[in-house]
């Protein structure tokens, strides 16, 4: 951690020499420059782990492995301050005003005469124009126009007003009483424009809840909480056994399990419809298996002890909040959440299009100011866009979807170069809180929350391949699986997630890490740090699974960084599988996990396990300070070793992987107060650490202290500065 001043000024001086560098887009200068490429790496400087300022850089992982001191290469990733002041001069073409409620899209577009839409808006736009939208509702997708270099196109709310956007269709006809609380109308009149295979139903803008068991609350927004029954004994890939009766008339609904091997939720969720029910036995019409075995164990299968629930019939609809949409007959049935006629409601339904924004392959676009609900935002291949203080709600809706459906779209998915997101808010959904990738891209001040309540291959910022990508002080947090994902088989280069919140993930799934990613390559300059990681516990009902990690690199990664990081919680506060190579994991502050370190994987690759190097390290209040596990062939090995004194779980090698003697276990730290997270006065970590050019520069006293925080520094700041 870098807090001398000297450290400083040179920080500073770099960014300023990055502020003169244009980023181009199609059309010539960016006019977003808050990302900007570096144009050489320097070695041995890195700006300050407690600073604010983006343009951080990864850490080149050392091939030497012996000594007390390792000698790298630090290059510098810069970006240019994201103040407003910096941006180029605007050339203006003519503004125009949209009203929902005295608009006319035959007046002229002016503040005393604006249009009813903002399709009609953008037919007007050109680059320079400002569309200003007005208080109300927007049913329609946003189609912008492209702008040009200082002259973007931006939609935006009008100063003090907070307008809505959304692609669902308004039923606006007639409510009948069912039977109880429940009503019913006839979407017949609507059936060809809205999404009938996942007829969702707002409420005022609220999601409600389909038809299931076992119940939950009255809105969507709560499933990460929602119960999950149980499956009991009897249960197999052919059959669920439930805990309680259930209707009988439920031949075509849903069973959504999250199969797994010792009785705990899985990996995936797994679907099946109800061929058959007889007392509180389920018979599915299509086998819940897959043939493979995974590290010897088929994973598969349901049995007892699995999650699960049951959605998408009649006999179902017997709560607040709950709706069912017989797509025979065109028949919404809604029982709302206080039990009165929906007659005095907005009520909209998902519509055809999962998009509120659609700029796919747009340039030089601005959106700002608005809320967006039932559809996401959509700018695949965009560039030099911007997308500043919208909240986007529900863009993607499935209530589960199979392992095979591991996607790397969803509905609100910016990917390109040079694109700018701050200040907005993203979740719950279905799939990807939002879905990012490209070159000099910043994710930076935002809150993602409840991604991927289908329980599937999602999470809640997923990244796509990427060069000079910055992830930082977002808030992410209760993910069904990992918060934030790297995807797979790919190289990331100079790319950076620092000063996070990053907290409760594995909501609905298993083995999951708050950080995650399998296969991927860092490139010796892809660096997580800065971040506080908040797993979290199990909890009661079983929404959380057997394995929540904190930084988890799975198996074949290379390449990372990860430093000055806190995690609290969970099974495993710092994961790396066998056959990782060329990663270092320094002063991380591990608290309270099971395990300080885990390393798992196949025996036959461990060879392939090389300058995997852990340095510097705090475990405070866990259980062991390593778990070494090795399975294959259906025979499981394991090992527990202490690493107060560098001790080597056998047949795991120095030379395979570095565990320096300065990684220390039980050592008090202040947890709360002005000096939070450092030693406490006398500690053995204080001093205790090594040297690190570039990651321990700047450190207090004659040498780094092991854990995320020096004795005497700053805590970091992290997450997003707003609620």
């Amino acid at each position: 951690m870098l807090k001398c001043r000297y450290k400083e000024a040179i920080a500073v001086c770099c960014i300023l020499i990055t502020m003169a560098q244009a980023s181009c887009g199609p059309n010539g200068t960016s006019d977003f420059p808050e990302s900007t490429p570096s144009s050489s790496n320097m070695s041995g400087i890195i700006s300050s782990v407690t600073s604010s300022e983006p343009g951080e850089s990864g850490y080149t992982a050392p091939k030497s492995t012996t000594g007390t001191e390792t000698q790298t290469t630090v290059p510098v990733v810069t970006s240019s301050p994201t103040s407003s002041s910096q941006v180029p001069p605007v050339e203006k073409a003519q503004d125009f005003y949209v009203s929902a409620k005295n608009g006319s899209d035959k007046n002229a577009g002016s503040r005393n005469a604006p249009f009813l839409t903002i399709a009609r808006a953008m037919q007007n736009a050109k680059p320079g124009s400002t569309i200003y939208i007005m208080n109300g509702t927007y049913y329609e997708t946003i189609k912008p126009v492209s702008g040009e270099a200082n002259k973007p196109v931006t939609i935006t709310a009008m100063p003090g007003q907070s307008p809505v956007c959304t692609p669902t269709v308004p039923y606006t006809g007639e409510w009948k009483k069912y039977k109880d609380n429940i009503y019913v109308a006839d979407f017949s009149n609507i059936k060809n424009s809205i999404n009938t295979a996942n007829a969702q139903i707002f409420v005022d803008g609220e999601a409600m809840v389909e038809a299931r068991y076992p119940n939950m609350g009255p809105y969507l927004s709560q499933i990460m909480d929602s119960p999950r029954a149980i499956a009991q004994a009897g249960t197999n890939e052919n059959t669920i056994v439930t805990p309680d009766s259930i209707p009988q008339d439920i031949e075509g609904a849903t069973v959504v399990v999250w199969p797994g091997e010792d009785g705990v939720a899985g990996w995936y969720a797994f679907t099946s419809p109800v061929a058959s029910v007889s007392g509180n036995t389920v018979k599915l019409t299509k086998k819940l298996n897959r043939p493979e075995n995974y590290i010897g164990l088929n994973a598969f299968s349901p049995v007892a002890g699995n999650p699960f629930w049951i959605t998408g019939a009649l006999s179902l609809l017997d709560a607040p909040g709950e709706y069912y949409y017989d797509s025979a007959n065109s028949k919404m049935y809604l029982y709302m959440p206080k039990g009165d006629s929906p007659s005095s409601y907005s009520i909209t339904v998902r519509g055809s299009s999962s998009y509120a924004v659609d700029a796919k392959g747009g340039y030089h676009i601005a959106i700002k100011g608005i809320r967006f609900y039932g559809g996401g935002i959509y700018m695949k291949g965009a560039n030099n866009c911007r997308v500043e203080n919208c909240s986007v709600r529900f863009a993607d809706h499935q209530y589960a979807s199979d392992y095979a459906s591991r996607r790397l779209e969803s509905s609100t998915m910016v990917t390109g170069d040079n694109n700018y997101i701050t200040k907005s808010r993203f979740g719950p959904t279905a799939f990807n809180g939002i879905t990012l990738g490209g070159n000099n891209v910043r994710f930076t001040d935002n809150i993602v929350q409840s991604s991927n309540y289908c329980g599937a291959d999602f999470a809640g910022v997923y990244l796509l391949k990427s060069t000079n990508l910055e992830i930082s002080h977002n808030t992410v947090k209760d993910s069904g699986r990992e918060n934030i994902y790297f995807i797979t088989e790919t190289t990331f280069d100079q790319c950076v997630i620092r000063n996070n919140y990053i907290a409760s993930h594995a909501r609905l799934n298993s083995d999951c890490g708050a950080v995650y990613t399998w296969k991927t390559n860092g490139n010796g300059t892809t660096r997580i740090y800065n971040n506080f990681v908040d797993c979290g516990t199990k909890t009661p009902n079983g929404t959380m699974g057997k394995h929540f990690d904190g930084l988890y690199l799975d198996n074949y990664c290379s390449g990372f960084i990860v430093d000055h990081n806190i995690v609290v919680g969970g099974t495993v506060g710092l994961r790396t599988n066998l056959s990782n190579a060329d990663t270092l994991y320094a002063n991380n502050t591990v608290i309270g996990s099971e395990y300080g370190y885990g390393i798992y994987g196949y025996p036959s690759e461990q060879a392939k396990t090389n300058n995997t190097r852990f340095y510097n390290n705090l475990f405070v209040d866990v259980k062991t300070d390593l778990n070494y596990n090795a399975t294959e062939n259906g025979a499981a090995k394991s090992y527990i070793g202490k690493l107060i004194n560098g001790a080597v779980p056998v047949p795991f090698t120095k030379s395979q992987r570095v565990l320096s003697s300065n990684n220390f276990s039980g050592i008090s730290i202040i947890t709360n107060g002005a000096n939070q997270y450092q030693p406490v006065n006398g500690s053995e970590a204080i001093d205790g650490g090594i040297k690190l050019p570039g990651i321990t520069d700047g450190y207090l006293g004659t040498a780094p202290d092991a854990g995320a925080i020096e004795k005497g520094g700053s805590m970091f700041a992290y997450g997003a500065s707003w609620k």
